[in-house]
């Protein structure tokens, strides 16, 4: 196989790889050791956030209203977030990173309303809008 092919072919089998865990709802293969995480909410409208992603929540699909341009780490003092809540009507596209100095990458698809999990291990950031 010429050089080229080879790097073709690696870069192929690693996107594939991606794609696959992402389909499967998987936490894609490098993550942030710390544990520690936040999530930014990238839209204009607030945002429902869990601290635990453990069904109990202060108000009922979440804890607390994250609002528009905010982050829960400094909003909250919470050293970790493990999901967040898009209500009726409303639909998110959903980015992470591993560090924070990492550029923000695309997660699946977008998602609509309902409770949708955050791994710790990576820093998110959520954009709701109407749809």
């Amino acid at each position: 196989m010429t050089r080229s092919r080879t790097v073709l072919a690696r870069l192929s089998a690693g996107v594939a790889a991606i794609a696959c865990a992402l389909a499967l709802g998987g936490t894609p293969a490098q993550a942030n050791s710390a544990g520690t995480n936040y999530i930014l909410n990238g839209g204009g409208i607030g945002v429902g956030v869990m601290h635990l992603w453990d069904g109990s929540y202060t108000q009922g699909s979440y804890d607390v209203v994250l609002s528009a341009g905010g982050y829960s780490s400094s909003a909250f003092g919470w050293s970790y977030t493990e999901g967040f809540y898009i209500g009726s009507g409303y639909c998110s596209q959903v980015w992470y990173r591993y560090t924070t100095s990492d550029s923000w990458a695309r997660y699946g698809s977008d998602v609509g309303s309902g409770q949708h999990y955050t791994s710790r291990y990576y820093y998110w950031k959520v954009v709701p809008y109407a749809c």
